[in-house]
């Protein structure tokens, strides 16, 4: 089975009033290791997921140093609204799956 090469994960989420991500909490991959925790916008995700970083939603594990569970793969799915961020394949606004951000 191949491992699949995680770019970025998202561990949490603020959710603009109209139900789009506002930004993400996430950690980065730099070479062989990742960044520490980074505030990520909207436009900057989705200009990572279009450019082909695969982003997931996880939890860095505690006193493990840049070792992660991960959770779902981060999608853009078109929409008459515009592009949607989710984690499953249907939905009717951003949906990461994750505990928001307050």
């Amino acid at each position: 089975m191949k491992k699949v090469q995680i770019d970025g994960l998202i561990e949490t989420v603020h959710y603009s009033p109209d139900g789009q991500i506002a930004y993400v909490r996430a950690y980065q991959r730099r070479g062989s290791t990742f960044s520490d925790v980074v505030l990520i916008k909207r436009e900057d995700l989705v200009r990572l997921i279009n450019s082909g970083m695969q982003y997931f939603t996880g939890e860095r594990l505690c006193a493990m140093g840049t070792e992660f569970k991960t959770y779902e793969k981060l999608q853009i799915v078109p929409s008459p609204e515009g592009n949607m961020i989710l984690t499953a394949p249907n939905g009717t606004r951003d949906d990461l799956g994750v505990t928001p951000q307050l």
